[in-house]
This record gives C-alpha cells, structure tokens and sequence, in this order.
C-alpha cells in the first residue's frame, strides 16, 4: 500500500507532560509564569505536531486588521488554540498537544506586543506558530520579551 494513503498517528513518539514541567519551562526560559489550566498534555514530536496543527486549523492569511483591532493577532491565536483542542478530540488523543497562547515584544517590532501560539514537543523543542500565515519559527529569531502565556 502507498504510503500517502496511511492513516497518520499523530501520537507516535509522544509522551505525557504535566502543568508543572510547563510552568517550569517557561520560567527557565524566558522567566515568566505560564497559566496552564490542563493538568496534563500530549507532547507530539516535532513533525507531528506541525501536521496536527496544518490539519486542525487553516490560516486566515490576513495580516492588517481594522481600526477597532478586530480581526487581529489575538483573535487568531484564541482560535487556532481552540481548533487544535476540538481536533484532538476528533482524533481520540488522550489529551490535548501542548499547544498555547502567548502574547510577546517581537524582535521585529519593540514598541507593540504580539499574540500567536507556542508548542513545546517530544524533541525538546520550543516552537512558535504565527496564526496568521500558518508559519513557525524559532522563538530565538522572534521572541524580545514575553508578557503572557496560557494554555
């Protein structure tokens, strides 16, 4: 059978993380308390979670919003938060990937704050994902300051 016609097991490589390694994390790194309201998370690898992420949510692809700040950053952080949890359901995880929201001074633009998402994964990576375009990067190329972190 054709490999492309496999049914992808998003949880291969996975494991267990608790809201105390989160918590622990995130103040290692960027020294800012994290609200985790889950007790427990699935820790996908780093492909998988990429592709549970392409499939759970489709970028918008807007990038300006209006001047009342709807749709903005935030809106699509909150909703692609949402869409991966509703998709981890769908797929029978046994919970849902460690995939939240972040607000943070980007170094490309010191003066506003910014909204996306953030994954940590089995392979020990720390991943941001921008809600807007569907992109991830290193949160060393793009994180100044962290303000806010939820899940």
């Amino acid at each position: 059978m054709f490999g492309w016609f496999k049914k992808k097991k998003f949880d291969e490589g996975s494991r267990t993380a608790d809201s105390e390694f989160i918590v622990r994390e995130w103040k290692r790194l960027y020294a800012v308390s994290a609200n985790i309201r889950d007790n427990k998370t699935i820790l996908l690898k780093t492909n998988s979670i990429k592709d549970f992420v392409f499939e759970a949510y489709e970028p918008p692809y807007v990038y300006h919003s209006n001047s009342d700040e709807f749709p903005d950053c935030d809106d699509f952080a909150i909703g692609a938060v949402a869409a991966v949890a509703i998709h981890a359901v769908k797929k029978g995880l046994p919970y849902a990937p460690c995939f939240g929201y972040i607000e943070y001074r980007p170094k490309w633009s010191l003066d506003t704050w910014h909204a996306a998402n953030w994954a940590f994964t089995a392979d020990a990576e720390l991943w941001i994902y921008e809600p807007q375009s569907g992109l991830w990067k290193d949160p060393d190329d793009e994180i100044h300051v962290v303000r806010g972190v939820d899940l």
